[in-house]
């Protein structure tokens, strides 16, 4: 059994679907290539678990209790879940930009669609703009939502010393494994859905049981996204009006009921049509100044595309926590360092779950500063919630731990190993790790990629490609170890309640 595939001459290029794509034209052959996809996913979880890597899942914000009695707030509208990492300084920035902008704007900002807060109001052209500013900035959100930014516990503490005197509270997230720490796209993501699982469904204990979420949908979003483009609708007037329609599709979703018989009609998510590429400051301003001049209808309509297939919806999600409890289901943290997002929408598609995607509207991302990187300390610090860095070290142990797991799972993906009988992955008869290094050398070199993180996105990208083949028999226990992982929960505060 082996591999085919061509190396993707355009890998490492900031454009979405080559920066994480090393391979193209992947395809299964030889003997066994019906059962190949189940194989691979295998592996990847033998080498995770086999390392100890999914222990206990620990959650730590200031107070439990004060987030839990927020959110148990009835009118509470769905919370701003931002994924998050090296980028607090930025985050901070465009928040308190978010925050002046809006004492500009007769009656403050209308929604989070409202694009006003991308540029500046009428007039102000010749000023010197500042920064866009991110969605979920407080002032943009509203007072009935609740905004969390999900760190690994590395970056907690420099994170919250940002963040939290801005109306942000930021969560932190490990696995409490023995070996190399868990760090990767997908795990910050089931971290990130967790956090809202935990919410809207409080484990029972002894005396009253936690206060229950008012919602059954969140939002996750990368912190970069700044606008849903075509969300909001404009109404002549003085003052202007900017129609939100963002509480439109959070309705829609919540609607759907599900009486137990039959499919369960209710959609996992909702998404949009995802930004392949980060914007310029300039380019997002000149989008809101476009926006604002142009007046639509304001009863236009609105409605997702849910025929089979929707695209892909990530960047910026609206998730139905309610049907995630009700199925077990989360993003799988065994995609460390691309395809946790296709690889779900992969997922539904195989299972025949609906999702919806609204293709009129586009998320728009900016262009972020990473925070300045001051390094690992010889000795590896305390990652739990004292560790108030004074810095962005945290940052870089993030950084060092999703290396060392890309080169965990690269290194044993690509050589055999006696604790399990999956042979180790060829692309046509030569084992991947040499393959993908050659490839490099050959192709991209003047790029300086990392050989490991490329071979660890090889397998991913086959991994999301096995679902969408026909010819592939993964059976559904294969599937719940990869999209129902189970684990405990230990919800800490850092401020000492519980």
């Amino acid at each position: 059994m082996f591999v085919s595939a061509d190396f993707n001459e355009a890998y490492g290029d900031p454009v979405v679907t080559a920066k994480y794509s090393p391979l193209s034209g992947i395809s299964f052959n030889g003997d066994g290539a019906a059962g190949y996809g189940s194989e691979l996913l295998q592996l990847r979880m033998n080498v995770l678990t086999g390392r100890n890597l999914f222990g206990t899942l620990r959650l730590v914000v200031p107070r439990w209790d004060t987030v839990r009695t927020q959110e148990a707030t009835a009118g509470r509208r769905p919370p701003l879940v931002v994924v998050s990492s090296g980028r607090a300084n930025w985050i901070r920035a465009g928040v308190q930009a978010a925050a002046a902008r809006a004492k500009e704007i007769q009656g403050g900002y209308q929604g989070m669609g409202d694009m006003r807060a991308l540029g500046l109001t009428r007039g102000d052209a010749a000023r010197q703009p500042p920064k866009p500013s991110p969605i979920y900035s407080p002032t943009r959100a509203g007072p009935d939502r609740g905004v969390y930014v999900v760190v690994h516990a590395a970056e907690y503490g420099f994170y919250h010393s940002k963040l939290a005197d801005l109306g942000i509270t930021v969560v932190g997230w490990e696995f409490t494994a023995q070996r190399t720490r868990l760090a990767g796209f997908g795990a910050s993501r089931y971290a990130a859905l967790q956090f809202c699982k935990e919410l809207r469904s409080p484990l029972p204990g002894n005396g009253p049981p936690p206060l229950r979420a008012a919602w059954s949908c969140a939002w996750v979003f990368d912190d970069n996204v700044a606008a849903l483009a075509g969300l909001s609708l404009r109404r002549e007037g003085n003052p202007v009006q900017v129609v939100d329609r963002l509480p439109v599709v959070e309705n829609a979703v919540a609607a759907v009921a599900y009486n137990g018989a039959g499919a369960d009609p209710r959609p996992v998510c909702a998404g949009f049509q995802a930004g392949t590429n980060t914007e310029a400051d300039t380019v997002l301003q000149a989008q809101a100044a476009a926006a604002l001049g142009r007046e639509e209808a304001a009863g236009a309509d609105l409605r997702p595309v849910t025929e089979d297939p929707p695209g892909l919806v990530q960047q910026a999600v609206l998730w139905n926590v309610d049907r995630l409890l009700a199925d077990r289901l989360n993003i799988s943290p065994a995609f460390i360092a691309a395809a946790e997002d296709v690889s779900i929408v992969n997922y539904f598609k195989l299972k025949r779950l609906p999702y919806w995607q609204y293709r009129g509207i586009s998320v728009k991302k900016a262009t972020p500063l990473e925070d300045p990187d001051f390094g690992i300390t010889a000795t590896r610090p305390d990652v739990g919630p004292a560790a108030a860095y004074s810095n962005s070290r945290g940052a870089a142990l993030v950084r060092k731990y999703r290396a060392e797991t890309a080169r965990l799972c690269a290194r044993l993906e690509s050589a055999p190993q006696a604790s399990h009988p999956i042979p180790p992955v060829l692309i046509e008869h030569e084992r991947l790790r040499p393959f993908i290094g050659r490839m490099i050398q050959q192709h991209r070199a003047d790029k300086k990629l990392d050989v490991d993180r490329a071979a660890c996105q090889a397998v991913e990208q086959m991994m999301a490609g096995a679902l969408t083949m026909t010819y592939q028999a993964i059976a559904d226990t294969v599937l719940d170890r990869v999209w129902k992982m189970t684990s405990t929960v230990e919800c800490v505060s850092a401020q000492g309640a519980s």
